[in-house]
């Protein structure tokens, strides 16, 4: 994970961390979720959620925000915002 920090995220490795934190949700535990590197993935997901181009990309990010209990009401907004407008994306 440190290497997409230093590399920058994108869709496409946004999408394989969010395969690999749904597959691996029932080896979490609460202090996982409280680290920096966990923290950090969540600022990178809300900062380029706004460059999805695949509906697939903002399920697995519902998902993943529903499933970890993300609480951060903008990335919420903007997930819903994008999910509204998506009949014009998709």
């Amino acid at each position: 994970m440190d290497n997409l920090f230093l590399e920058g995220f994108d869709e496409k490795t946004i999408s394989m961390a969010l395969d690999v934190f749904l597959r691996d949700f029932a080896q979490f535990e609460v202090e996982d979720m409280q680290n920096d590197t966990f923290r950090r993935f969540v600022q990178e997901l809300g900062i380029n959620i706004v460059t999805f181009t695949h509906e697939d990309s903002y399920v697995k990010t519902a998902r993943f925000m529903d499933w970890y209990g993300v609480d951060d009401a903008t990335l919420w907004i903007n997930l819903e915002q994008y999910v509204m407008k998506k009949d014009s994306l998709f």
